[in-house]
């Protein structure tokens, strides 16, 4: 976690809500989205030994490796799953949390593989007054992830469950 990360392209852009956004904007938002890399804060369960040497993205698709995603909940009740783009945003939390740094195709397969009843959508920034709530189809859709049973498929965008746990 030497590098800092920093979207300053996404955090312009969602100056403007999603719903406010015209063609271009959002085409520019989908755009930065997808070339992202987020912040994820989740408390370890795992003794920290067991994510030596291991990247981040591993660490969040590591079965073997425990640990829970912080949920918010909005106003309605939505349960909410927080991205943040940068260090700065991170730091709003006022509690340790690790910070796992993930791509944003990356998160679309995390987001795939945790249970969709127990999130409604994906808060970016929660803390911002620029905050973007997203539905979770939306960035699936984004992705363009689809369940894949073909164990010789290459295809990055199809979803492929390793294992037999099906």
């Amino acid at each position: 976690m030497d590098e800092r990360v920093e979207n300053p392209v996404l955090k312009e852009i969602i100056k403007t809500a999603p719903e406010d956004m015209d063609e271009e904007q959002l085409e520019s938002f989908v755009e930065a989205f997808m070339e992202a890399r987020f912040i994820i804060p989740a408390e370890l369960k795992s003794d920290i030994a067991a994510l030596e040497g291991k990247t981040d993205e591993e660490i969040a698709l590591d079965e073997e490796i425990d640990f829970e995603i912080m949920r918010l909940e909005d106003e309605e009740g939505n349960i909410l799953f927080p991205l943040y783009t940068d260090d700065d945003e991170l730091e709003k939390l006022d509690f340790e949390v690790y910070g796992l740094v993930i791509s944003a195709e990356d998160f679309a397969h995390l987001l795939y593989e945790i249970d969709e009843d127990d999130f409604d959508g994906v808060i970016i920034n929660p803390f911002h007054e620029n905050a973007v709530e997203l539905p979770l189809e939306a960035i699936l859709e984004l992705f363009d992830i689809v369940e894949c049973d073909d164990p010789n498929c290459n295809d990055p965008n199809h979803h492929h469950h390793h294992g037999n746990e099906h």
